[in-house]
């Protein structure tokens, strides 16, 4: 896949190549030309409601701070993907260092409270059917934060 460069790149450098692909991917599926099943999918959302999602997607990553205010009306004037992205990737490549460790705690807390939402059975369905995959790659199965918790309570 040519994907090997993502092993030595900075993470920063990977952060935007997500952010782009993101971005990208969810921009061409409002493009209702492309097949029939894109036109339903366009039938159902506008630009306005993914630059929504994908603004509340990237502070779940850890991309952008929570309080971050996506400019609108700078976005208004060219709502392209383009436009998007260089929107967000100024402000992903203006964050201090300090933010930066903030937005990595950011991710986590996002992540648990995500996965928290999911119900015990499924999140123990999970651990089973990727059994290899979390031994392969030293995963921890069962997180306390997230399984403890809910056998506790």
């Amino acid at each position: 896949m040519n994907m090997s460069w993502l092993l030595h790149a900075p993470l920063l450098q990977h952060e935007l190549y997500q952010m782009n692909i993101l971005v990208d991917d969810n921009f061409r599926q409002l493009d209702p030309s492309l097949s029939a099943d894109l036109a339903l999918y366009s039938s159902c959302t506008n630009v306005s409601d993914i630059t929504r999602r994908l603004v509340k997607a990237f502070q779940m990553y850890g991309y952008l701070p929570t309080g971050w205010i996506f400019p609108q009306e700078e976005f208004d004037n060219d709502p392209t993907a383009e436009k998007f992205k260089a929107i967000v990737s100024r402000a992903h490549r203006s964050f201090t260092p300090e933010v930066r460790r903030q937005l990595a705690k950011q991710r986590k807390s996002e992540m648990e409270r995500a996965y928290r939402s999911v119900p015990v059975e499924v999140l123990e369905r999970i651990s089973r059917l990727y059994l290899y995959e979390f031994l392969t790659f030293d995963y921890e199965m069962r997180p306390p934060n997230l399984f403890s918790v809910r056998y506790t309570s």
